[in-house]
């Protein structure tokens, strides 16, 4: 079992952020500052599937886990992605406990999943692992990570969190928002309320909970909440951020 995971059923929170640029050095410089994974955005972001092998190398050279957010879930994308060498997957609009299942037989290998097996790929380490290594290693290593973004996930999450083979219930909140009509407002009290029924029902299911957060002052206090798996915004917005408050300061004096 890898290091994320067996944080993870410690109980521990980890930090990561959205990697929207196509860079391997950006993946790289995430992980030596610390951050415990990368998501690597090939449903919003500039990342082709074509380009994951290059950014999770990066990201495994820092010691940081590559989670890979796919467009849509579909079983081939995700088993393409993960032998692209990416540590985990994360699958957007997961609505019903059926559409979970689907994405777990993507990522797993027989007799837990239907990912089709090729170990003459970097996942593989091109050939060098042994059939039994590789499809039981990854099988035991590989982050299944869902999203859920809507009112469907959020009447179905019960049944969703009971799924086989799940590690992260992701809830994106500004999608979250936009489903109960009030798009972008995140703090409000409709969003923060499913928000805090879909933890709990994490807690008492043994699935750890993600969500995406604007701010490390958010990040801090969904963790002390027991929420697991932060997403700090996204590299793009960090480094805006860090550009305009070095300008503001220059040009105020």
């Amino acid at each position: 079992m890898n290091q994320f995971k067996e944080k993870i059923e410690n109980g521990e929170a980890l930090l990561g952020t959205f990697i929207e640029l196509n860079n391997p050095a950006i993946a790289q410089i995430a992980g030596l500052a610390g951050y415990d994974f990368v998501i690597l955005d090939g449903e919003h972001g500039e990342i082709a599937v074509e380009d994951a092998a290059n950014l999770a190398r990066a990201a495994k050279l820092a010691g940081t886990a590559a989670i890979f957010r796919v467009n849509t879930n579909d079983p081939t994308l995700i088993g393409k992605v993960l032998d692209t060498g990416a540590d985990g997957v994360e699958i957007p609009e997961i609505g019903s406990a059926e559409e979970a299942e689907r994405a777990v037989k993507g990522a797993k290998f027989t007799p837990e999943g239907e990912r089709g097996c090729n170990r003459f790929v970097h996942a593989g380490e091109y050939g060098r692992m042994t059939s039994e290594q590789f499809f039981g290693q990854s099988n035991a290593n590989t982050i299944v990570v869902l999203q859920v973004e809507g009112q469907d996930g959020a009447r179905n999450i019960s049944d969703i969190l009971k799924v086989k083979g799940v590690d992260v219930v992701f809830i994106g909140p500004y999608d979250l928002s936009a489903s109960l009509g009030i798009p972008g407002q995140t703090e409000h009290p409709k969003v923060l309320a499913q928000i805090d029924t879909i933890l709990k029902l994490g807690k008492e299911n043994g699935v750890a909970i993600g969500l995406y957060v604007d701010s490390i002052e958010s990040a801090i206090n969904w963790k002390q909440r027991g929420v697991q798996y932060l997403a700090l915004q996204t590299d793009t917005v960090s480094l805006y951020q860090h550009f305009q408050a070095n300008t503001d300061a220059f040009h105020a004096k």
